[in-house]
């Protein structure tokens, strides 16, 4: 696992809302599931997990909308500018999954994997180096 040491400062397209994380990134990969998909209208999101006891909202906390996007996870998007952010699920209970094009610091933690590469799109790639994951969890490494 590759750890990123940066401080994570992320905010919404209007700024209204912004996030701190004060520890280290855990993981940084493109999700290809047909949720993200859907969620953020691209072909995959690229996430960043951190613990979540080092990640903080530090404004715009009533702007934040929470959307159950299944039985077990949920994510958040501003209510104003309409930008997803946020991810949580009780399968990674003790992290937040940002999305990485709303980090506004100087973040170089390289992306690692494909998740739910079983869902990709066919209109477009991504870096074919990368290992693709998939299967029931979207984590299982697929050829």
């Amino acid at each position: 696992m590759i750890v990123s040491e940066q401080l994570i400062h992320a905010s919404c397209l209007c700024g209204r809302i912004k996030v701190k994380v004060t520890g280290p990134a855990k993981w940084s990969a493109h999700c290809h599931c047909k949720k993200c998909q859907k969620a953020h209208g691209a072909a995959f999101v690229t996430w960043v997990g951190v613990d979540l006891k080092s990640f903080k909202l530090v404004e715009g906390e009533s702007n934040l909308i929470w959307y159950p996007s299944s039985e077990t996870g949920k994510r958040a998007h501003c209510q104003h500018c309409g930008t997803p952010m946020l991810f949580w699920a009780e399968r990674w209970q003790d992290e937040m999954h940002i999305a990485r094009a709303c980090i506004d610091s100087d973040f170089t933690m390289p992306v690692t994997a494909h998740a739910f590469y079983d869902s990709h799109v066919s209109w477009t790639s991504a870096d074919p180096q990368l290992p693709k994951r998939g299967g029931t969890s979207g984590t299982d490494l697929i050829a």
